[in-house]
């Protein structure tokens, strides 16, 4: 019986690590994922901030016209 119990006990141990190990995969594909949509935001916006700077510097332009 005893050899029966360390059996089921060793099986569940591995289960737990196969799930264990699928989440830990998971996880870090949805890292990876976030991290892609961070770089193309961070590129995004260095551009509407060169845009933005670009529009500025024409209404600084015109404001002194006035």
């Amino acid at each position: 019986m005893a050899g029966r119990a360390e059996a089921a006990s060793a099986h569940r141990a591995v289960e737990s690590n196969r799930r264990a190990d699928k989440h830990r995969g998971t996880t870090h594909r949805r890292v990876d994922d976030l991290v892609g949509e961070v770089g193309d935001l961070k590129t995004n916006v260095e551009t509407m901030k060169a845009d933005v700077d670009d529009s500025k510097q024409i209404t600084d332009e015109v404001k002194e016209w006035k």
